[in-house]
């Protein structure tokens, strides 16, 4: 009979084994520390040396939405990701070490020097209790006194947790932040004594949008305009990795104002190219939808000094206002009206205005045939990305992206699947399927192909479930599900059919790497993977060491050129969700594979592969 437990980061309930009794250990869904209540048989030690056996009794957190797709190309899905090809995209949130050998859902216990510097995160964040919460009045007090702000967004995630305790809830973090700033917590807790504390929901909810935080925990550092200059996100190494961050983005800072100067004060083509400068280092620091008052003011001065876009500043200002004008309809769910508003700006500028650069004019053909598919207009979509691919972008990226949007809007494209129950039941991402005439699967090594049907679909979770018309005496043995989450740092194996355009590519394909974020720690509810995710990919499964699908491969994300991409997948529970409203009652899941050991990809490959399908869609 284990002791009942609660951490007081995250509120989690938690049996711990009786031996713990009297024992600080750490939290392994937040990483706070829990103090165990004291029973009969109470440890000698007051902190616990070794991992014990926890059972969780709390649940992962609601869905949320994604945002990159990998193979069998959405284009409908092309206006949630306005940025990706407009400006630099940041890199994702800076990922601890990882521990390649803990497959095991064990949590770790705090660290040995964990004593009167130790930080719970309810320590940590009481220590913010004096920051202000209000940004407007941050601001007054900002210009009253020539300062800047520090806007500090947080939530209950590991990282939130971890950046409480070893830089923000800090005794010494005042300093570090020197006298310069005015500290601003727009937090959003899960914990109810720390969501009591939140005076103003509702104003936290909108000054997020406002700064477009997609990801917590971040800072966002502005001037007392409240015009941001740069981003900080959690990273390891405690304060002093934040002052050196903290001296980068001041840096950027004073190049910022030097450009701002020089385009109030140059002349001609000299304030155009300090206009052109300034939007690529906001471009750099992820910046731009910030800037849109500003983004109007420099889009009437290149109307003044390069109307006809000679010099390329005109379309390099319009390109930034377009995007940002998309990215704001994107948030507020535009209807027709406000879609075909934005289409024919865009087509008046593009019909009076040659471009210099193909990949501007290509990017904003390719967002355009994205907002009309979202509204359904698939044969203006498909001209809009023709047009694109007729603007032969440089960019490898781009142009792979316009070849893809043309072949899903003409309702062509592939995918992968797997066997998730007897009677030739796939599973598969619904983008790979969406919109399809006729559906035909192809497993690897066989030349056979074979219609299959839609049986339930899920568009906003991004999953279709198939049954394949098997001929007689041929079934597909079941990939089984993984039931318990996979941690960060486990190594999975992706396998799938990229890049594939046409039954010639029906070759399998098998990349490994580990979980660099789990879906806890990620915007859009999904893991994070480092192994090669491409086109066709999609669909396929995620497997474990022991054979084992944690998740389906989804989305690949795009940062441009010089960012290595990613992938990302849906956890397995999720597809289990999904299956359990689907499945057919006689059509069980098959039971999770065990082995006494992990087994190698060699071993893991032949147990999976005949499993694994190619998904074909149009014609």
């Amino acid at each position: 009979m284990g002791l009942g437990c609660r951490c007081d980061s995250c509120n989690a309930a938690f049996d711990v084994a009786d031996r713990y009794a009297g024992c600080r250990i750490k939290c392994p869904q937040c990483g706070g520390v829990i103090a165990v209540p004291a029973g009969p048989a109470p440890s000698a030690h007051p902190v616990s040396s070794d991992p014990p056996a926890i059972a969780p009794s709390m649940g992962r957190g609601p869905w949320r939405r994604r945002f990159w797709v990998a193979g069998g190309v959405l284009v409908a899905t092309t206006i949630a990701v306005a940025a990706h090809l407009a400006w630099p995209a940041r890199e994702p949130a800076p990922e601890a070490p990882v521990d390649r050998t803990a497959e095991a859902p064990k949590p770790e216990a705090p660290p040995a020097s964990a004593g009167p510097n130790f930080l719970t995160a309810a320590q940590a964040r009481a220590n913010l209790s004096h920051w202000c919460q209000d940004v407007d009045a941050a601001r007054r007090q900002a210009a009253a006194e020539g300062k800047s702000l520090a806007i500090v967004f947080l939530g209950s995630d590991r990282f939130s947790v971890r950046w409480l305790q070893e830089v923000l809830g800090r005794p010494e973090f005042p300093k570090a932040l020197g006298d310069r700033y005015i500290p601003v917590l727009i937090d959003f807790p899960r914990e109810r004594e720390a969501r009591a504390k939140v005076r103003d929901p509702e104003r936290n909810l909108a000054v997020k949008r406002h700064y477009q935080v997609r990801r917590l925990p971040r800072m966002v550092l502005a001037d007392a305009r409240g015009l941001p200059f740069g981003l900080i996100d959690y990273a390891e190494g405690g304060i002093e990795t934040f002052a050196k961050r903290l001296e980068r983005v001041e840096a950027n800072r004073a190049e910022r104002d030097r450009l701002l100067r020089q385009i109030e004060s140059a002349e001609g083509e000299a304030k155009l190219q300090a206009i052109e400068k300034a939007l690529a280092l906001l471009g750099e620091l992820d910046l731009v939808p910030q800037y849109k008052p500003l983004l109007q003011e420099w889009l009437a001065l290149v109307r003044q000094y390069d109307p006809g876009n000679e010099h390329g500043a005109h379309e390099a200002v319009f390109h930034a206002v377009w995007m940002v004008s998309l990215i704001e309809m994107q948030l507020d769910r535009p209807n027709r009206q406000e879609i075909d508003r934005r289409i024919a700006e865009l087509d008046e500028w593009l019909r009076t205005h040659p471009f210099k650069n193909p990949d501007r004019a290509a990017s904003l053909h390719y967002y355009a045939a994205g907002a009309l598919s979202v509204s359904g207009q698939l044969d203006a979509a498909l001209k809009q990305a023709e047009a694109g691919l007729a603007c032969r972008p440089r960019n490898p990226i781009l142009r792979e992206q316009l070849a893809m949007a043309v072949a899903a809007i003409r309702g062509v494209g592939t995918g992968t699947g797997f066997a998730v129950a007897p009677g030739g039941l796939v599973l598969t991402n619904h983008h790979v399927i969406q919109g399809a005439k006729s559906i035909r699967v192809r497993v690897s090594g066989r030349g056979d192909v074979w219609p299959a049907q839609i049986v339930a679909q899920d568009a906003q979770q991004d999953i279709a479930l198939l049954k394949v018309e098997l001929p007689p005496g041929i079934e597909l043995a079941p990939i089984p599900l993984a039931e318990s989450p996979a941690r960060r740092g486990a190594r999975v194996l992706a396998i799938g059919f990229p890049p594939a355009n046409s039954w010639s590519d029906a070759a399998l394909k098998l990349t490994q790497g580990i979980i660099s974020a789990t879906p806890d720690e990620t915007a859009e509810g999904m893991f994070v993977l480092d192994c090669r995710i491409n086109p066709g990919n999609s669909g396929g499964p995620l497997c474990d060491v022991y054979g084992n699908a944690v998740g389906m491969v989804a989305a690949k994300s795009y940062g441009g050129v010089g960012v290595d991409s990613y992938g990302m997948a849906l956890p397995s529970d999720v597809l289990r969700r999904f299956l359990a409203r689907h499945l057919p009652p006689d059509q069980p899941l098959a039971p999770p594979r065990k082995a006494q050991r992990p087994l190698e990809w060699e071993e893991v490959a032949p147990q999976v592969s005949p499993s694994v399908m190619m998904v074909f869609r149009g014609p």
